[in-house]
C-alpha cells in the first residue's frame, strides 16, 4: 500500500481514540429486547469520536473537508455513472436504494469531483455476513471507475472495531464480492480492525488492516 497522507491521518485519528470508547459497562444481556438499540448507540458514540479525532488533524486543511452521514445518490450526487441504465447495476447489487449514506466521506464538497476517502463503520455484534457485504457493496460502488467516471473515490475503508482482523476475513463472502472482479478496485478497499487481541480482558489494543486485494489473493502486509 503506497503512503497517502490522508490515509496517514485516518489511522492516526483512530489510534486516537481512546480504549473507554470501545468498553462499556451494564451491556444488555442476550434477551434485551433493546440490544440492537445499544449496540447503534455504541457505533454512533464511537464514530463522534473518531470523526472528532479525524476532523482535528484536518483543522487546516485547505482542499479537503470531512463530512459524515450525508446522502449520495446513484443518479445526481454520484454523477458519471456510465452503466447505470445500460445493465442496471446498482439495482442487481443494492436493490431498491436509490441513494447511499456513508459514515464518513473526506471530500472537497457535496456535489464536487474531489473525492478522497468514503467509510463505512460497523461495531463486531453487530456484524453479520450480509450487513458487512452491503457496506462493502457501497465501497465498491463509490470507489469504482466504470460507476464514478467523474469523481470516484480513491479510497475506501471498512472499519470493523471491538474486534481483531480475524473477524472481518471471516465474515466475507467471497462470492458476493467476487461480482464486482472486473471493477479492478479491490485494491482501494481497506479492510481496518480496531480492538483487543485478548478481548476477555481487554489487552493488548491495536490496529490491524489489509486491502481487499491482499485478503482475496493472499496478504503482502498487514499492521500498524
Amino acid at each position: 500500500m503506497e503512503y497517502d497522507k490522508y490515509l496517514a491521518m485516518f489511522f492516526i485519528a483512530l489510534d486516537n481514540v481512546k480504549e473507554k470508547y470501545l468498553v462499556y459497562n451494564n451491556e444488555p444481556d442476550d434477551n434485551d429486547s433493546d440490544k440492537e438499540k445499544y449496540i447503534e448507540h455504541v457505533e454512533r458514540v464511537f464514530a463522534y469520536e473518531l470523526y472528532r479525532q479525524w476532523a482535528n488533524l484536518l483543522e487546516y486543511d485547505e482542499e479537503y473537508v470531512l463530512n459524515a452521514e450525508i446522502g449520495k445518490s446513484g443518479t445526481h450526487c454520484m454523477e458519471g455513472y456510465k452503466r447505470y441504465d445500460e445493465d442496471n447495476a446498482w439495482k442487481k447489487y443494492m436493490g431498491d436504494k436509490t441513494s447511499i449514506y456513508p459514515d464518513m466521506v473526506l471530500h472537497s464538497g457535496q456535489g464536487t469531483l474531489k473525492h478522497k476517502i468514503v467509510c463505512e463503520i460497523k461495531r463486531n455484534k453487530s456484524v453479520d455476513g450480509n450487513n458487512m457485504m452491503a457496506d462493502l457493496k457501497k465501497l465498491m460502488f463509490m470507489t469504482s471507475d466504470n460507476f464514478c467516471s467523474k469523481n470516484p473515490y480513491e479510497y475506501g475503508i471498512f472499519l470493523l472495531f471491538d474486534t481483531t482482523f480475524e473477524k472481518i476475513v471471516e465474515s466475507l463472502d467471497v462470492n458476493s464480492i467476487k461480482v464486482f472482479e472486473h471493477e479492478n478496485n479491490f485494491e482501494k478497499i481497506i479492510l481496518v480492525s480496531y480492538g483487543f487481541s485478548d478481548r476477555e480482558n481487554h489487552k493488548d489494543l491495536k490496529i490491524e488492516f489489509d486491502t481487499l486485494a491482499n485478503v482475496f489473493f493472499p496478504l503482502s502486509y498487514r499492521g500498524y
